[in-house]
């Protein structure tokens, strides 16, 4: 087994003849891992990878480039869906029955008809406003319109 040393210039071409000679053999060749850390070394390099494959391009505009350090790729997880965004419910495409079932799970049933008489569905529902239960639909309990925009308000988070 052949080792080839290429810490001193004047050995350079005694070595290139060595390793042209190996390549063409029958015996291993050992060389030792050098990292290019300067001219010198990229040009021997360089030499090398042409003299012993001669018909792979060599690429002259990386030679003047430093090592690239090989880090290992993050592992990309899915990032978890928050529990809130999970449970979100899309309001703006509940029809006028589902938002009157809505009406009596928050304990609020004796607007369903008044709520769809005015046919407020899930779109209409997520742009109320207190203005909007007092003056246009009739709703003059503060505490019940109070109770309705906070309801609406849960629903969008």
């Amino acid at each position: 087994m052949s080792t080839v040393d290429f810490s001193s210039p004047s050995r350079m071409e005694n070595d290139l003849s060595r390793l042209r000679k190996a390549s063409m053999g029958s015996r291993p060749l050992n060389i030792n891992p050098i990292k290019p850390t300067n001219r010198y070394h990229m040009e021997i390099e360089r030499k090398i990878s042409t003299s012993l494959f001669p018909t792979q391009p060599t690429l002259s505009v990386l030679e003047d480039a430093p090592t690239p350090i090989a880090t290992p790729e993050p592992i990309l997880e899915p990032e978890p869906v928050s529990e809130p965004e999970a449970n979100r419910i899309d309001i703006d495409n509940w029809t006028l029955e589902e938002v009157g079932t809505w009406l009596e799970e928050i304990g609020l049933s004796q607007y369903k008809t008044t709520f769809a008489d005015n046919d407020i569905d899930g779109c209409v529902l997520s742009m109320l406003t207190n203005e909007n239960l007092k003056e246009e639909i009739g709703i003059t309990s503060f505490g019940h319109r109070s109770k309705i925009i906070k309801q609406i308000k849960n629903l969008q988070k």
